[in-house]
Parts: structure tokens; C-alpha cells; sequence
């Protein structure tokens, strides 16, 4: 399977607040939205796999895996949600958010 990188990497903590996890391409896109997702039972989430799937496939381009990527991670941090993944976008450093969970950053 060819791996189709994204221009520009995403930067998530899946789980533990000290350890980053840098997406790089749909695999990992889909690798973190396989085994380190906090809800699996998101509507995101599952568009997210679905853009995912269809990259690999040769449907769509890869910049449409990686914004439903980021759109199931920006709705992890709706602070009514208790989350555990924080996102940011080093291509863009105004996009970070912080751990809505009450814990202390």
C-alpha cells in the first residue's frame, strides 16, 4: 500500500498529556483513528475513517482525509465533552486547543 502524506502534519496526544503523536500521512491518520481514539463511537470519527479508506482506495486526495481528521479532533475538544486528545496544527499555531477535561495542563 502506498502511503499518501499530507503537506502538512497534524500533531495529537491520543493519550497521555506528555506524549505527541505526529500524523504524517493517512496511514497514521487512520492508524491513530483505529486503536487511539478516545470515543470510538463518534459520527467524526467514523467520517474520518471513511475519507481515510477512500485515500487509500485512490478516491479523493489526501487533504480530505486530513480534514476530517481534524474535524473529528477539534470535536474531541468541545469543552462540554470530557476528552483525553488534544490537538494541534504546526502549520498553523493559532489552531491549539487545550485538555477540557478539568485536568491541569
Amino acid at each position: 500500500m502506498r502511503t499518501r502524506r499530507f503537506r502538512k502534519p497534524i500533531v495529537v496526544q491520543p493519550g497521555r498529556i506528555d506524549r505527541d503523536r505526529v500524523v504524517v500521512s493517512v496511514s497514521d491518520a487512520a492508524e491513530v483513528l483505529l486503536r487511539d481514539w478516545p470515543t470510538p463511537a463518534s459520527k467524526t470519527r467514523l467520517a474520518a475513517m471513511a475519507a481515510c479508506l477512500a485515500v487509500i482506495r485512490g478516491e479523493k486526495p489526501p487533504r480530505v482525509a486530513r480534514q476530517a481528521f481534524i474535524v473529528a479532533a477539534k470535536e474531541r475538544e468541545n469543552p462540554a465533552r470530557r476528552t483525553d486528545l488534544i490537538f494541534r496544527d504546526p502549520g498553523n499555531p493559532s489552531v491549539t486547543s487545550e485538555r477540557h477535561d478539568g485536568a491541569e495542563l
